[in-house]
């Protein structure tokens, strides 16, 4: 009886100890981080805008915002000391770009966002892909009731499904970047690209375009026979 108690008592005790542990990691935002990453269409322009907003759970804004600019013709940012209560982040980017299919920088404004999670890493990357997933991986969250780690996975196989890409949706969208030579770089070029010139390289037509896609993927309208 004696040893059933003692046992009883070790097991109260590593429950706690997990606890706590849980509790140091859900309070590591409360630090600043430096949060870097790459907003490409093409590369935006050096002084594009990026604003990253904080969000709840639920993805909704807590009010806490950052702002940074491009550094660079690879469309590079960096937002340094940013201090969290939230591991989750929408990022806003709006400038113009290199566009890839005319050889030039864009005739107009575009802006792509993303959602991130920053558990998975401060770096993160904004491109075409993790802009269409965010209303879908949104909708998941707040009206399916997923968390963020199953509705990332479900947003991101629904977009590349209909861009016949589901074997590419292991990797993190965000976490991409049109020069990493890799089959998932090579995959948001193509599609980017395509996406593009079925605007007749329009921005206005383009960012229709976009917000439709977006829209339908958010309903589960599969979009593949466009």
């Amino acid at each position: 009886m004696k040893k059933l108690n003692l046992w009883n008592v070790l097991w109260v005790f590593l429950l706690i100890v997990i606890s706590g542990c849980d509790d140091e990691k859900d309070s590591s935002f409360e630090k600043p981080v430096n949060i870097e990453g790459k907003v490409e269409k093409g590369p935006y322009v050096k002084g594009s805008v990026v604003t990253i907003h904080e969000l709840s759970e639920e993805l909704t804004q807590t009010g806490r915002s950052f702002q940074a600019n491009i550094l660079n013709d690879e469309g590079s940012f960096v937002v340094e000391d940013v201090t969290l209560t939230s591991p989750y982040v929408l990022l806003t980017a709006t400038g113009y770009f290199f566009d890839e299919v005319k050889g030039d920088e864009s005739d107009g404004s575009l802006t792509l966002q993303t959602i991130a999670d920053l558990n998975d890493g401060t770096s993160v990357n904004v491109n075409i892909f993790s802009h269409l997933r965010r209303e879908r991986l949104t909708e998941l969250i707040k009206s399916k009731n997923l968390n963020y780690k199953d509705a990332r996975l479900q947003s991101q196989t629904e977009l590349l499904t209909n861009f016949g890409l589901q074997h590419l949706a292991n990797k993190e969208s965000n976490k991409v970047s049109i020069v990493d030579g890799s089959d998932e770089a090579a995959a948001l070029i193509v599609v980017s690209s395509t996406l593009l010139s079925m605007s007749d390289n329009s921005i206005g037509k383009f960012t229709n375009l976009l917000s439709e896609l977006g829209q339908e993927l958010k309903k589960m309208v599969y979009f593949r026979q466009r």
